[in-house]
């Protein structure tokens, strides 16, 4: 899939997808503030759709080119990391 230089990079990568998996729930930050939670500003809003995953994944492969990396490939990571979020979220209860 997807290969590393070294065991250092292997290690960042999972560190980086597994924060990129979580990044969806960054809106419970503002709904700590006081943010009412509803709607798209809400938990399970803006931050879990696909037009966020969509965004995301365009900062990582404009990232992914800057870096000199794979930018397809790492945007289309990206995309199914962050989009994956909403999908399994919307199985649970609320």
């Amino acid at each position: 899939l997807y290969r590393t230089e070294t065991p250092r990079e292997a290690w960042w990568s999972v560190g980086a997808f597994s924060a990129l998996a979580m990044l969806p729930d960054i809106d419970v930050t503002w709904v700590a503030l006081g943010v009412v939670d509803h709607g798209l500003q809400g938990h399970r809003g803006f931050t879990h759709t696909w037009l966020f995953a969509v965004f995301v994944a365009v900062l990582a492969g404009w990232w992914a080119r800057v870096a000199k990396r794979r930018v397809l490939e790492t945007a289309l990571f990206v995309l199914v990391t962050v989009a994956s979020h909403g999908v399994l979220d919307s199985m649970t209860f609320h």
